[in-house]
């Protein structure tokens, strides 16, 4: 049996919630310093993963559900918040039932369940502006193309994709090579 706590809000709404903290409060959710190491990173590799594939994210560990959301929630725009979904799965076989699922998460003592499907590596390098600037490592070019374009930028998260080949145009352009030209193609 399964006890869980849920606070239920209209997508319109979770696109302009700025911060998850009240809600995580009110499920019960409080976190402790311990908690919070590595959360950042997990943020950025899960990110990594949600830009290049269409398939769900998978993440042992069901603790890591909360900080995750609280990690992420800040630094996704509107539409990405309204179409952001984070469930507990416990096992691989379901995720077809779940519909536009971004991010599973599943209790460690099923990892032998979920041995076939690829999840979150820990040790993975992180890769791109966008997957280092949700890690919190600061990338001004990408925070700047980011903001100025929140309202505009859909819920796929593959559009990052999209904004690190601009951002590295740009900062190849800022440090004297190529041209706009360059840039713009």
């Amino acid at each position: 049996m399964v006890l869980a706590e849920v606070a239920l809000l209209p997508a319109m709404a979770c696109r302009q919630l700025d911060a998850l903290d009240e809600m995580l409060a009110a499920v019960g959710y409080v976190e402790n310093e311990m908690a919070r190491e590595g959360t950042l990173e997990l943020a950025g590799r899960v990110v990594q993963r949600l830009s290049t594939t269409n398939a769900p994210v998978a993440i042992p560990g069901v603790a890591n559900a909360p900080r995750l959301l609280r990690a992420l929630w800040p630094r996704l725009w509107p539409e990405a918040r309204a179409t952001f979904s984070l469930r507990t799965v416990f096992a691989y076989e379901s995720l077809d039932a779940v519909a536009a699922l971004k991010v599973a998460v599943f209790p460690d003592e099923l990892r032998l369940r979920w041995r076939g499907y690829p999840n979150v590596d820990a040790s993975a390098p992180l890769s791109g502006p966008a997957s280092r600037w949700f890690a919190g490592d600061t990338s001004p070019q990408f925070e700047r193309l980011l903001r100025a374009n929140l309202e505009k930028l859909p819920g796929d998260f593959s559009v990052l994709a999209r904004v690190e080949r601009l951002v590295d145009r740009l900062e190849r352009l800022n440090a004297g090579h190529g041209t706009v030209s360059d840039a713009l193609v």
